[in-house]
C-alpha cells in the first residue's frame, strides 16, 4: 500500500512512526512550507513531498490518504480524498459540526471506499478488555466519568512549533473521552447537557468544557 500523510505535526510524526516498519510504502508527505516538508520527507524516507494537496490526490500510485490537517479542514479534506478514489483515515474530529460529519460519512458509504476516524482509546488493552466483558454480560456499567486535562497555555503543537491555526479544546481533545465513553456503554444517548465558557484571552480557545450525556 502506498501511503500519503497530509500534515507533519505531531500526528504526522506518530502516524509515520507507526507505519515505518509495516508492509507499506511511505509514498508522499504533504505540508504547508517547502523546507520543513522536505526535511520531514528525508527524515522518514518518503518517496515524494509536496505542498499541494491536489497534486497528491491526482497521483494514481497513492492508495491511502491519512489526514493530519487542522481540525477545521478535516471534513473538506476527507470529501476531496474520497472523491479522488483514495481510502481515507481522518484524525479527530471528523468535522466541526454534525452536518459536515454526516456529509463525510454518507459520501464514504456511497463511495465504497474505506473511511476511518482515529480513536486510539478503543485500542488500549484496558478499554478493549472492559468492553468485551460488558458485551459478554460480565460487567454492568452505570456511569462513566472521564477528565481530560491540558496544561498547554500557548497554541504550540507537540513538536514545538507554534500553530498557524487555533486548536479547539472541545472538538479536538474531548472527542477522545466522549468516544471512549459511548463505545464502552454501547447504548444510545437520550440527553446531552453541555457548558463551555467564552475563549480565553491569552490562548484564544475555551479552557474548560463540561459534557453530560444520559
Amino acid at each position: 500500500m502506498n501511503i500519503c500523510i497530509v500534515g507533519h505535526g505531531m500526528m504526522g510524526v506518530w502516524h509515520s512512526d507507526a507505519l515505518i516498519d509495516w508492509d507499506c510504502r511511505l509514498h508522499t508527505i504533504v505540508g504547508r512550507r517547502p523546507e520543513p516538508t522536505k526535511a520531514f520527507a528525508d527524515q522518514y524516507g518518503y518517496s515524494k513531498w509536496t505542498v499541494d494537496f491536489s497534486e497528491a490526490l491526482t497521483d494514481k500510485e497513492i492508495d491511502i490518504i491519512i489526514l493530519a490537517t487542522p481540525s477545521e479542514m478535516h471534513a473538506e479534506n476527507a470529501l476531496e480524498s474520497l472523491a479522488a478514489g483514495k481510502h481515507t483515515l481522518v484524525e479527530i474530529p471528523i468535522a466541526m459540526n454534525f452536518k459536515d460529519a454526516k456529509r463525510v460519512v454518507d459520501f464514504g458509504r456511497e463511495s465504497g471506499l474505506t473511511l476511518g476516524v482515529v480513536h486510539p482509546l478503543r485500542f488500549r488493552w484496558a478499554t478493549k478488555n472492559l468492553r468485551n466483558r460488558i458485551l459478554a454480560g460480565e460487567e454492568n456499567i452505570r456511569q462513566i466519568v472521564t477528565r481530560f486535562y491540558i496544561h498547554r497555555l500557548e497554541n504550540v503543537g507537540g513538536t514545538g512549533y507554534k500553530r498557524s491555526w487555533t486548536d479547539n479544546l472541545l472538538w479536538h481533545h474531548i472527542t477522545h473521552s466522549l468516544d471512549m465513553g459511548l463505545w464502552l456503554l454501547n447504548e444510545p444517548v437520550r440527553e446531552v447537557h453541555s457548558f463551555m465558557p467564552p475563549p480565553d484571552l491569552k490562548t484564544g480557545i475555551p479552557m474548560e468544557v463540561f459534557l453530560f450525556l444520559q
